[in-house]
């Protein structure tokens, strides 16, 4: 079922699982107005070239409670 998708078909019984605890107190968060498409082709654009930073839209970090 579900945590076969996370765990390779082991399941959460494997040895090899890890459960991890995180409490951010801040998130990074991106918002953009082009589509799925665009945004890849811009990620894509920026790897290859390997000396621009990908236009990813707005960016900001929100606190988080």
């Amino acid at each position: 079922m579900i945590p076969e998708a996370f765990f390779e078909g082991h399941g959460p019984e494997d040895s090899d699982a890890v459960l991890l605890q995180m409490t951010p107190d801040e998130a990074a968060v991106w918002t953009s107005e082009t589509g799925r498409l665009e945004f890849a082709a811009e990620i894509s654009r920026a790897a290859a070239s390997g000396t621009s930073r990908p236009d990813l839209g707005t960016h900001d970090v929100i606190a988080l409670p």
